[in-house]
């Protein structure tokens, strides 16, 4: 599908073909620098759309066109021969630094009453002490201290580390053009919060196929099953980067294998 990458080694790359005759481009920056690459297209399309970013172009000379990646991001590109409204001609991008996200500060609007015609816990409280203030003892302790509890704010858990074993997968010698045996990785959430999966874009002459789904409930597990298609002879290697919102991420397997030609 593509002839050439002018960040080969940097930027590793996948492509598919749907059932449908539709064209996918999956690269991954797999550096902590920023850089901008030019994709040479095996076939002409009239147009190249980037699903992380929205953008829409013509590639030039019909199969030339560029994406900018930041560090360890990757791109999801969909190629089109469709002639109808063919958009303006790709233009050279340039890879920025991201912006450091702003914190959202919440905990002013979760301790902050709500006055309205609703008793609230402060008031309650107020009324039982008022209650029982000249009494020799409490009617029901527990009652009272139940409601101080429930009262008190609870903190949302955020999610720790996840572990992925084993951190590098090494595969025998396999035929050119033919599959070997699966694989599996063992995804392990110990944290007590999900972790939400971004993306798995597996490099190189590797496939995989999972059962994380989405997400990843605190202290679940999950399986990443991988498979070894060599196109060319020799060894052979590829990376599988997760991307999460655990305080880890990207967890990055390695992948290597050879390729022989019986």
């Amino acid at each position: 599908m593509i002839t050439s990458n002018s960040a080969q080694g940097t930027v590793f790359t996948k492509t598919k073909v749907g059932r449908d005759g539709t064209r996918y481009l999956f690269a991954y920056n797999y550096t902590a620098s920023s850089v901008t690459v030019e994709f040479t297209l095996a076939g002409p399309a009239t147009s190249v759309r980037d699903y992380d970013t929205g953008t829409r172009c013509a590639p030039a000379t019909s199969t030339t066109f560029y994406g900018a990646f930041q560090p360890y991001q990757a791109h999801v590109f969909l190629i089109g021969d469709s002639a109808s409204a063919t958009p303006a001609a790709c233009a050279t991008p340039t890879a920025t630094p991201s912006a450091t996200p702003t914190p959202t500060v919440t905990a002013t609007s979760i301790r902050t009453p709500v006055r309205t015609g609703t008793p609230t816990a402060a008031s309650t409280r107020t009324a039982n002490r008022n209650r029982y203030q000249n009494s020799d003892r409490y009617a029901d302790g527990n009652s009272q201290r139940n409601s101080h509890i429930s009262a008190t704010p609870t903190a949302t858990a955020t999610p720790g580390a996840l572990s992925v074993l084993p951190a590098k997968l090494k595969f025998g010698a396999q035929k050119l053009d033919t599959t070997s045996r699966v694989k599996t990785l063992k995804v392990t959430n110990q944290s007590e919060a999900a972790v939400s999966f971004t993306g798995m874009p597996v490099s190189g002459d590797f496939a995989e196929t999972n059962t994380c789904g989405a997400s990843l409930a605190a202290q679940n597990s999950c399986t990443i099953s991988i498979t070894f298609k060599p196109t060319a002879t020799g060894k052979r290697s590829g990376n599988l980067p997760l991307h999460d919102n655990a305080s880890n991420s990207p967890q990055i397997v390695t992948l290597s294998g050879k390729g022989n030609r019986r």
